[in-house]
């Protein structure tokens, strides 16, 4: 699997289970092994030699930088000259850091062990810890968002450069939010404007309707054979459509970066990652009544949104997904089981990992579903 900075280009999946190459050697007491080592330790875990593996490599051909694997054990391996050189041109550990925090997300979210895990979710997501982690122990805004400029251009089913300095930015936002944020006024500004900036330019609304928390099945058009088109933002997305005469609206699931451009408009449903835009003077669909509705429940995880209304205590988990059942607002919640603090909200830009909270969000499927894009 590629790390934070390279895509390997033989890489067949981003999740393939693999045995370790033998020109790997592990790294008993040496940096790579102090690195993982301390980025454990914020989230209150330590190294195991029973369960992990820490590698070192001079071979660009097997590892070009850093990357997660497993084997029985988790493993992690970092080539030695990428991370001198990269050391040596940051000037601090900080990018290290970012990067061992970046490969341990691959296994604390289970991405290596779930091959079917979305390649854009999987690295927004392990973005998400680099940044976080990177907030937890005291890195200065400015040097964490600094971490962007060391990724070169990715593949396109890979995060875009802005969608990673955002996910990285959020990140390091809520690290801050655990206490405090003691932050100067300029490093608050800094950061409010740079996750302002993440929403990105959105379409002319003059040529489109929009609806969020939203998506329309079927009537994709398919491009080069495959339906989606990974990478691209929002306005990126209604720029496609509005290319192309056969297209009438279109969906954007913004949790992981998809364009779903559609031919034809009949009906929508409740999807929570979803925007759909229109064209005029065509109406937004009405919601698809022979849909089943439910929640997808996701264990572990949390929602780090702006709680709307504020947080409260509940009995347990499914009195939180009852009252966001009969909120008309409410599309997510997160559960905190130490405290039994219920959080809902109306929007939210995906969930993460954290073994502290339980979560769930509204969606509408068909009885029988349609194709994944991939």
């Amino acid at each position: 699997m590629s790390g934070i900075l390279v895509q390997q280009a033989d890489a067949q999946s981003v999740h393939e289970l693999q045995a370790a190459p033998t020109n790997r050697v592990v790294d008993t007491d040496g940096e790579a092994r102090e690195l993982v080592a301390e980025v454990l330790k914020q989230y209150g875990l330590k190294l195991n030699d029973d369960d992990w593996e820490i590698y070192i490599t001079a071979d660009g051909s097997d590892t070009p930088n850093a990357a997660a694997n497993f084997t029985g054990k988790r493993q992690i391996a970092f080539n030695t000259a990428f991370m001198r050189r990269l050391g040596e041109r940051s000037g601090d550990n900080w990018t290290l850091y970012a990067i061992a925090a970046h490969e341990l997300a691959h296994h604390l979210g289970n991405h290596v062990l779930r091959p079917y895990f979305r390649r854009q979710l999987a690295e927004r997501e392990a973005d998400y810890h680099a940044g976080f982690v990177l907030g937890r122990m005291g890195a200065p805004y400015t040097r964490t968002i600094d971490v962007v400029r060391w990724l070169p251009d990715m593949a396109a089913e890979y995060p875009s450069r802005a969608q990673r300095l955002c996910e990285i930015g959020r990140g390091w936002r809520d690290a801050n939010r655990l206490a405090p944020l003691q932050s100067p006024p300029e490093t608050r500004s800094a950061v409010t404007t740079t996750l302002q900036s993440c929403e990105g330019s959105q379409p002319d609304e003059s040529v489109y309707r929009l609806r969020r928390n939203r998506d329309i099945y079927g009537h994709d058009i398919a491009f080069n054979g495959k339906i989606g088109i990974p990478g691209v933002e929002l306005s990126t997305c209604a720029a496609y459509c509005a290319e192309l005469p056969e297209c009438k609206a279109f969906s954007f699931d913004s949790w992981h970066g998809w364009c779903f451009p559609k031919s034809a408009v009949a009906a929508s449903n409740a999807d929570p990652p979803s925007v759909i835009g229109v064209k005029r003077p065509a109406a937004i669909p009405a919601v698809d009544q022979t849909l089943i509705s439910g929640f997808v429940l996701v264990r572990n995880r949390r929602f780090r949104d702006a709680p709307d209304p504020p947080p409260a205590a509940v009995v347990n988990f499914d009195a939180c997904k009852r009252q966001c059942a009969e909120s008309t607002h409410c599309v997510a919640f997160s559960f905190e089981k130490a405290s039994k603090v219920c959080s809902m909200f109306r929007a939210t830009v995906g969930h993460y990992i954290d073994e502290l909270a339980d979560s769930g969000y509204k969606q509408q499927r068909p009885r029988t579903p349609p194709p994944q894009p991939f």
